[in-house]
C-alpha cells in the first residue's frame, strides 16, 4: 500500500532544467523543505512541522482508514483482537471463522459499534473449496480488499514418530495450505487494485521447535519462509511480513499457575497479550518500508 501522508507536503524535487522531477528511492518522493529549499515558505515549513511533531524521524505511514482487511480465524483469540485493532484504527472489517459462529457475531458487533462496515463469512479453509468461497463472499461485498491478516490456524499435540497421516494433514492443511492459498487468491487482488498488504501469523515455535507440538512447529516454520518467498515476488505491489507471538492467551486446560509460570520466567515478566500481536500486526501494515520480516511479539523469550 501506498502512504498516503508525507512530511512538508512534497512529493518531487526540482532539477537542473528546473523541471520537478520525481526522487528517485522514496514512496511518494523526498520532502523538499530543507534548509536549503525554496519551494516551501518558512511558514509553510513550521506549520508541517506543527502538524507532524508526533511522527518518528523519517516516518511514512499507510493509514487504515476507510481501508478493507480480511482476517481468517478471526472470530476469538487473538484473531478478534486483531480484528477489532484494526477497526479501532477506522478499517472495514471481514470476520473469517469456521465453527465460532457465536464468537465471530460477537466480534462482528463489536467492530461495527467502532464505526466501521464488518461483515462475518463462514469456510473450512481446509478445503481449497472453503478458500474459493471466502473470497468469492469477498468479492460479493464490493469492498475490495486491501489488507490480508493469515490468523486462522490448529495447535494441536502430535508424538513425531507415532504422528498419522492424518495427524500431518490436520496442521499443515489450515496452518500453511490454507495460509498459502488465501495468499494467493488475496494477492491477485490486490495486484488488479494496484497496492496491498498481508501479514501472516506464525509463532515462535517456527524458530525454535516445540518438543510437544512437531508438526505446528514444521507448519510456522513453513509460514515464516512463505513471508519471505511472497514478499520477494509481490513487491513493490503487496507487502509480506509476518509476526510470530510467543506464549499468548492462556491455552485452553492449562492451570492459571502454570500460565503465571510461564510469564515470570520471561525477560517482561508476563505472558503476552493479544493487544501485544494486534499492535504488531498495525505496525507493519503502517511502516510502508519493512517487507518480509518476521517479527518476533514474546515478551523476550528468544533472546533468553
Amino acid at each position: 500500500m501506498r502512504p498516503t501522508a508525507t512530511r512538508c507536503g512534497s512529493t518531487s524535487r526540482t532539477g537542473r532544467s528546473g523541471t520537478r522531477t520525481p526522487s528517485a528511492g522514496w514512496p511518494s518522493g523526498r520532502p523538499t523543505c530543507g534548509s536549503s529549499s525554496r519551494i516551501c515558505s518558512a511558514d509553510d515549513r513550521g506549520s508541517r512541522r506543527r502538524q507532524n511533531a508526533r511522527l518518528p524521524i523519517g516516518a511514512w505511514t499507510v493509514k487504515l482508514e476507510g481501508r478493507t482487511a480480511l482476517v481468517t480465524g478471526g472470530a476469538h483469540r487473538v484473531g478478534a483482537r486483531i480484528a477489532l485493532g484494526l477497526a479501532e484504527h477506522g478499517c472495514n472489517v471481514v470476520v473469517h471463522f469456521h465453527q465460532a459462529r457465536a464468537e465471530a457475531e460477537d466480534t462482528t458487533r463489536s467492530i461495527r459499534e467502532r464505526g466501521v462496515r464488518a461483515a462475518q463469512i463462514q469456510a473450512d479453509l481446509r478445503d481449497p473449496v472453503g478458500v474459493d468461497h471466502l473470497f468469492a463472499e469477498v468479492d460479493r461485498l464490493g469492498w475490495g480488499l486491501d489488507v490480508l491478516v493469515n490468523s486462522a490456524a490448529v495447535l494441536a499435540p502430535a508424538d513425531l514418530l507415532a504422528a498419522s497421516l492424518d495427524d500431518w494433514s490436520a496442521t499443515i492443511d489450515l496452518n500453511l495450505r490454507a495460509a498459502f492459498l488465501c495468499l494467493q487468491a488475496a494477492a491477485r487482488r490486490m495486484q488488479a487494485r494496484g497496492e496491498g498488504v498481508i501479514v501472516n501469523i506464525s509463532d515462535v515455535a517456527g524458530r525454535r521447535p516445540w518438543r510437544r507440538y512437531p508438526i505446528h512447529s514444521i507448519s510456522k516454520a513453513g509460514i515464516d519462509m512463505l513471508t519471505r518467498v511472497a514478499a520477494l515476488a509481490l513487491a513493490p505491489t503487496v507487502r509480506v511480513n509476518g509476526v510470530a507471538p510467543g506464549p499468548v492467551e492462556k491455552p485452553a486446560g492449562m492451570s492459571d499457575e502454570r500460565w503465571r509460570a510461564i510469564g515470570d520466567a520471561l525477560p517482561l515478566r508476563r505472558p503476552g497479550r493479544a493487544a501485544d500481536v494486534a499492535a504488531a500486526v498495525i505496525f507493519l501494515i503502517e511502516n510502508d518500508y519493512l517487507i518480509g520480516e518476521t517479527i518476533p511479539v514474546d515478551g523476550g523469550d528468544a533472546i533468553r
